[in-house]
């Protein structure tokens, strides 16, 4: 974990102050604390932010900072800095304990101070698409757009969509010639394709999905049985129907694969439940020769003592 002296924010509404940091490098859910966050407009692209836009703050009553939980998206085209000395990127953050409308477009330099670790972490991979739609047939055009969207982290209003031709994604996006290639291919054949796509997003589009887990019970197979199972209550897709049954968490996971399992995982983590613990019997000890002789002589002078009514 890293960790900063805090330092005091300008007077300037355009600058940005180091409060703390907490960041791992290896997890895109690494924390990281900056003072102070910049707002932009929805569905305003990056490149087009003003970067004299009024600093957002949201103050509570121990202190200013704000922390980093992701980086979303990194901007198609570069800015000035704050400064107005270089060009350099923006990125797309969401703060720690905010949803998808309080994100905001930072720039690179601010976010350095303290994030350095997410961002440069961000940056040694492709950038996450989704393509969206497409037109036209010489060159085909493709709506892109740029941005993270997980089981775990929620689509921002503000990731940027573009139409762009495959060349376009290559050049503008930073995208290999394969990564363009498979996704486009894997569009065509099911109408959505994405690189760090929301994996729910992708299977609300099949004909058969799970909707909802409305509740659940627990129970014993057998009497006898140390394990507990789990009937789920679960509204589904089925094509045009809407159906609602009760299925096992393996029934579940035949039914609708990896979105299956993980929306079982998710609705356990969210309503509070943990794995029940297995009650075990304790095996008896393996005992030696020399004890196994030793307690058979014991035993036969037991029935010894019995026949002479000692």
């Amino acid at each position: 974990m890293l960790h900063a002296t805090r330092m005091s924010t300008s007077s300037s509404t355009s600058s940005r102050g180091l409060a703390s940091s907490e960041a791992e490098s290896s997890s895109s859910s690494s924390r990281t604390s900056i003072s102070s966050r910049r707002s932009s407009r929805k569905h305003v692209r990056a490149s087009e932010v003003n970067n004299d836009a009024i600093a957002k703050r949201r103050k509570t009553r121990h202190s200013d900072v704000y922390v980093v939980s992701h980086i979303l998206a990194r901007s198609l085209e570069k800015g000035w800095s704050t400064d107005g000395r270089i060009l350099e990127h923006q990125y797309l953050v969401r703060w720690e304990g905010y949803g998808p409308d309080d994100d905001t477009w930072e720039m690179r330099s601010g976010l350095m101070q303290g994030a350095a670790e997410l961002v440069n972490a961000f940056d040694s991979k492709e950038h996450p698409f989704t393509i969206i739609d497409s037109r036209g047939l010489r060159p085909p055009t493709f709506l892109v757009r740029y941005g993270v969207q997980t089981f775990t982290v929620k689509s921002s209003p503000l990731y940027e969509e573009v139409w762009q031709t495959p060349a376009q994604m290559r050049s503008r996006g930073g995208l290999s010639t394969e990564t363009v290639r498979l996704a486009i291919s894997e569009f065509q054949q099911g109408g959505w394709s994405g690189r760090a796509a929301s994996p729910r997003e992708i299977q609300l589009q099949k004909d058969r999905c799970i909707l909802a887990i409305l509740e659940r019970k627990d129970f014993r197979p057998k009497a006898t049985s140390a394990r507990f199972m789990q009937d789920y209550r679960i509204r589904w897709r089925d094509r045009r129907q809407i159906r609602e049954e009760w299925r096992t968490k393996i029934e579940i996971a035949n039914m609708f694969g990896e979105d299956g399992r993980e929306f079982v995982r998710e609705w356990n983590e969210s309503n509070g439940y943990k794995p029940k613990p297995v009650s075990t019997i304790e095996a008896p000890p393996v005992l030696s020769e020399y004890e196994l002789e030793r307690k058979r002589n014991i035993e036969a002078n037991k029935e010894l003592m019995k026949t002479l009514g000692l």
